[in-house]
Parts: structure tokens; sequence; C-alpha cells
């Protein structure tokens, strides 16, 4: 900073100083304190005035101020002063002074202001890469172009969809081997049978899911990209391609899952993963819905083993499990029949933490997609809590920890 010295006797010979008035700082950018008179103004140097125009201390103001954007002017062409050249093959441009375009943008001091309004996807453009149907990376750079829409679809890269499906039939399964002692090779071989059924049935979950909210999709920041409301795949291609999964997941459920009650226990998940996409529309407790749909692979898992962990009336046979593992109870119907209900508790508590465990990811998965679910009136536990979500998952972690605890075979014996 140079600051300008006049002597006493120099103000002789320069011209005498305009009286023009120096206009304030917008006040939303500098400090309200009162500003110095004009003849308190006319006595100080020239390099100072400035500093006591903001009412700040010249070095704060140095170190505080944010220099203003100096007005550009933009040079617009008009139609009839671009002149082709034949010779030349380009467009030279001619500047008509009739046509300017003067604009200058004021200073936003207020940094907050642009932050407030931020989406999530803009923030963080891998979300909207994983989550939002454009992720094109690692191994589907490989595949043909007209294969990548139904990976996208089908959420198979990054395959986090698959673990968060196949998770639930993993603990069941293994919560049953322990059940029944089974052999290595038998719990492979289930284990390896739910895995390629699993890869099926998240392939027409999610076909499903993207077909029926599409239109909520297109109107989504985040999803907008998928491949339906961005026309890649059309509707009933998605219906096909889903309708194409799930009968995989039928026969693979048929052919190399021995157990006849899995069948049985596939029938109610079916029902709830194809009501899920409506329940959004009608209720905020969608995410419970999702946990029923994820958290029965528990279920699944233990029937594939061969453990039933309901039965009525021994309706479904399966393989011996120990006694202690199952409770028996009677019911006595309208009619004055005795139905006989076999439960395994250990199971039941595995999968209501499963569960829960899906409602708790989910709700904080929900948040990305907040301003615009209340904007398109799409419901969901998310919205219902907003402020108070916090309370909610730790009330869903401390139902799941009890259901862990409380239904773990060892303290029982």
């Amino acid at each position: 900073m140079c600051l300008v010295h006049r002597s006493k006797g120099s103000d002789e010979h320069l011209p005498p100083r305009p009286s023009t008035s120096i206009k304030a700082p917008s006040p939303s950018c500098s400090s309200s304190l009162p500003l110095l008179s004009p003849a308190a103004q006319a006595r100080l140097p020239l390099g100072l005035i400035p500093f006591t125009l903001m009412g700040r201390d010249p070095l704060v103001t140095l170190l505080l101020s944010t220099p203003a954007k100096p007005q550009t002017t933009t040079r617009v062409p008009h139609r009839s002063s671009i002149v082709t050249s034949r010779n030349m093959g380009t467009a030279t441009e001619k500047t008509d002074p009739h046509v300017l375009l003067s604009k200058s943008k004021p200073v936003n001091c207020d940094l907050t202001d642009n932050v407030k309004g931020s989406n999530t996807t803009e923030s963080n453009p891998d979300l909207s890469k994983q989550y939002g149907g454009i992720h094109t990376g690692s191994w589907v750079s490989y595949l043909p172009a007209h294969w990548v829409p139904y990976i996208q679809l089908s959420r198979l890269s990054p395959p986090v969809a698959i673990s968060l499906i196949y998770f639930p039939h993993l603990f069941g399964t293994l919560h049953a081997a322990i059940l029944l002692n089974s052999t290595p090779l038998d719990l492979i071989r289930t284990c390896l049978s739910l895995l390629i059924g699993t890869i099926f049935f998240s392939n027409a979950a999610h076909a499903w899911n993207d077909l029926i909210d599409s239109p909520i999709d297109a109107l989504t920041s985040r999803t907008k990209t998928r491949p339906i409301p961005r026309g890649a795949i059309s509707p009933r291609a998605a219906f096909f391609f889903a309708a194409s999964q799930g009968i995989g997941a039928l026969l693979v459920l048929l052919v190399l899952t021995p157990a006849t009650s899995t069948i049985y226990y596939a029938v109610p998940n079916i029902m709830a993963t194809m009501y899920y996409p409506f329940a959004k529309r009608h209720s905020h407790f969608v995410q419970v819905v999702l946990g029923v749909c994820l958290g029965w692979g528990v279920l699944m898992g233990a029937s594939a083993m061969g453990v039933n962990p309901v039965s009525i009336n021994n309706t479904f046979p399966v393989l011996p499990y120990p006694a202690a593992a199952g409770t028996g109870f009677e019911f006595t119907t309208w009619g004055g029949g005795q139905v006989e209900v076999t439960v395994v508790p250990s199971i039941l508590w595995l999968f209501l933490a499963s569960a829960t465990w899906s409602v708790l990811y989910d709700t904080i998965y929900a948040h990305q997609d907040l301003q615009d679910d209340v904007k398109n009136g799409v419901k969901s536990l998310a919205v219902l809590f907003r402020g108070a979500t916090k309370i909610l998952l730790w009330g869903l972690l401390c139902i799941m920890s009890t259901a862990l605890v409380w239904g773990c075979p060892l303290l029982r014996l």
C-alpha cells in the first residue's frame, strides 16, 4: 500500500480536489459503522480514504474486504455483421457498436447462501455415477455398448445392491448350519445356490423398481440420469428384462435348492418386493417395507439349509434340528380346531435384526433426495422425521443390538 504524502506548500500547484461525494460500499459487504464527515475526509491522505469509508482499521479492511468484480462488457455480434470468407472458409466477425451488452455481477459476500441450496449430487458426483444410473467404470467399459444400460439398471457395478440382498441370506444359512451341525460341503453348495439366485432376484427387483419409479426418478436430480428416465431403455424393455430375471431366480430356486419349503417362503418376499415401489406414494414407512423384503432373506437362507423357521401343523417336512431350537405353540381356531405352530426363535430374532439394519441404512440413504422428495410429494422416514432422524437411528440401532444379543443361541444354553 502506497500512501501519498503532501507537504504544506505542494497543495498550491495542484488542481483543486473535486467535490464529488464518494459512495459507500454495499451494506451487505461492509460494516455499518458511521463514516467520516467530508471535511475530515479532505484532510486525510488519498490512500486512506477507502479504508475510513468502510469504518475499519486499514490493515483489518485490507485482510477482510472482498474486491469488487470489475464491470465487463461483452460484445454480441449481430447476425448481419458476420461475413463468411469463401476463400479462407472461416467466419470473420465485424464489430457492431450498436450491439453491446453490459453485464455486471454483484459480489455475494455471504458464502453460506451458496452452500445452503446445494444438492448432494452436485457436491459429490461419485454418488450420481454409482446410484444415478450412469456408472461405466471398471469391467463395465469392456462390455458392448447396448449392454451397459442394463448393467446400470441392475446396479451390478458396483455390486453393493447384490451384497445387501445376499447378506441376510448368508446370515440365515450360516445360522441354520450351526443348528444342524451341517457339513462344509452342504454349506458351500447352499451358499453358492443362493448367491446365483440372489443375482437374478436383484436384477429383477431393481428393474421393477426403476420401471415403477421412472416418473419420480425423472423429477429427482440424482436419479434423472437412470436408464429409463434418460431414454436408454424403454419401459417395455425394462418390463421384459425384469420378468426374465424373475423367471431365472425361480428356476435357480427350483433346481438348486432341494428344500421344498423355500418355494413357499419366496412367495411373500416376491409380493412385498413388487409392492415396495408403490409404498412411497402413500406411506412414510417405505423403509420398513424394504427392511422386511431384505430381512426375509434370513428365512430363505435357513429354509434352504433345511431348517423351517415357522411350521404350521408340520406342513413342510424338514431336516431334524435340535429340539432346543424350536418352540411350539397351540392355537384354537374359530371352528374349534387345534393349530400347532413351531417356530425357531433365534432365526426370528436374526430376521428382526437384519430387517432393522436395512431400515437404518436406507433411512440414511433416503436423505440424499430429501429436498426433491418433499417437493415431489414422495414419502419416506427421512421426510417424516427430518430433524429428528438421529433419534430414530439411535432407536433402530438399539433394536438391532437387542435382537442380536437376545437371539444368540449361546446365551440360552
